[in-house]
């Protein structure tokens, strides 16, 4: 989540990103280093519906955004 944050910083960008990686994961979608993605691939595809797959993120954003720790 740190990387998503330091790159998109609000929360609906966030997301927007997420999704639209998990849906066709490509370099120019990822955040990650070049050498994490030759060592470790892309993530395949999710075969989740648009709105599972959103349900998901936002599951997944409440859980670790950063949001949390900021006081």
């Amino acid at each position: 989540m740190k990387r998503y944050t330091l790159k998109y910083s609000s929360e609906s960008k966030i997301k927007d990103a997420i999704f639209r990686y998990l849906k066709a994961p490509t370099q120019n979608r990822s955040i990650m280093p070049f050498g994490f993605i030759q060592r470790w691939g892309f993530k395949d595809e999710s075969l989740l519906s648009d709105n599972e797959l959103k349900n998901a993120i936002n599951i997944y954003y409440e859980n670790y955004n950063l949001k949390q720790y900021i006081k």
